[in-house]
């Protein structure tokens, strides 16, 4: 009614005051909503933590367009607060493209991309992180080893490092000093 002006003055701000009465009490779809007002700033400050919050709860319930906002909230970070998370982006996506999402389709083959190399398909994780992604144990050892590479996530965003010295686990670690990049391998 707020939303969209239906018999009384258009207000965002109202709009969201209700949106969240109904979030509050479960509704899946005001959730979402909620969510898509705190992403773009709509009545109420943007803030893409309180937008994850939302959306978090709505996918808990099944609900794929949130399935996907989180996911794309994962894949791309958000500082401090929201770090990129390509695992997390992944469950969440790949929960929407399983629905048949055409965005959260397209943006798995993001993620799926070999951290190395580029290549998609990638099902091979760092046993160390579970972030990096690698297409076998070749672009694995190579890229533990080397300074080439796309970044991680294959965003290509990265400036390219050894990944022994930029993997999150082996910092502060004494398992970061060798080996081959933990050689662990999953599915996600």
């Amino acid at each position: 009614m707020y939303l969209r002006g239906d018999g009384v003055r258009q207000s965002l701000v109202l709009a969201a005051k209700w949106f969240r009465k109904a979030a509050d009490q479960g509704n899946a779809y005001a959730q979402y909503d909620l969510g898509m007002f705190y992403k773009h700033g709509r009545g109420v400050p943007q803030d893409l933590f309180e937008s994850a919050t939302w959306f978090r709860a709505a996918a808990k319930q099944g609900h794929t367009d949130s399935c996907f906002q989180l996911g794309e909230i994962f894949r791309k970070g958000s500082g401090a607060r929201i770090p990129v998370s390509t695992l997390i982006a992944r469950k969440y996506l790949r929960r929407a493209a399983d629905k048949g999402h055409a965005g959260a389709i397209e943006s798995m083959k993001d993620v799926c991309r070999c951290t190395f190399c580029g290549s998609g398909g990638a099902m091979r994780l760092c046993g160390w992180c579970w972030e990096a992604r690698y297409c076998g144990p070749e672009c694995q050892r190579k890229h533990w080893n080397s300074v080439v590479g796309v970044g991680v996530g294959g965003g290509g965003g990265a400036a390219p490092e050894k990944h022994k010295h930029t993997c999150p686990q082996t910092q502060g670690s004494s398992r970061g000093g060798g080996g081959g990049g933990g050689g662990g391998s999953g599915g996600g």
